[in-house]
């Protein structure tokens, strides 16, 4: 069967190891689910994720030389409202950080400490 990069297929889940899951096509096809795909969190046990013969939809993110099939269960998946949450934060552009405010600042500053310490400085 020729497969395109980026399609969604089913497959079976024939192995597991600390790097990633072993899958295996409809049509024999043999690929590998690395840990990094497998979600968009942080995964530090495979196992809480797939577990042997488990049924899984992936993405066909590579298509190896050796006939092997890289795929991703992450990319079929939206990504968890904490990744959202820090996406979409943003600063309030109305206060201007950086260092133009501490110079616009730096005048009454200086005048402070001369009044304070009756001297230049």
């Amino acid at each position: 069967m020729k497969r395109k990069l980026n399609t969604i297929e089913e497959v079976l889940i024939t192995g597991i190891e600390p790097y990633g899951a072993f899958v295996i096509f409809d049509d024999g096809a043999k690929g590998l689910l690395h840990i990094s795909e497998i979600s968009h969190d942080y995964v530090n046990d495979i196992n809480a994720f797939v577990k042997k013969n488990d049924r899984v939809k992936v993405k066909i993110i590579d298509l190896l030389d050796d006939g092997n099939i890289r795929v991703s269960l992450k990319a079929t998946q939206t990504k968890s409202p904490r990744r959202q949450r820090r996406r979409h934060h943003s600063i309030d552009h109305k206060f201007k950080i950086g260092f133009d405010s501490l110079a616009k600042e730096l005048p009454k500053w200086i005048k402070q400490m001369e009044d304070n310490y009756g001297s230049k400085i």
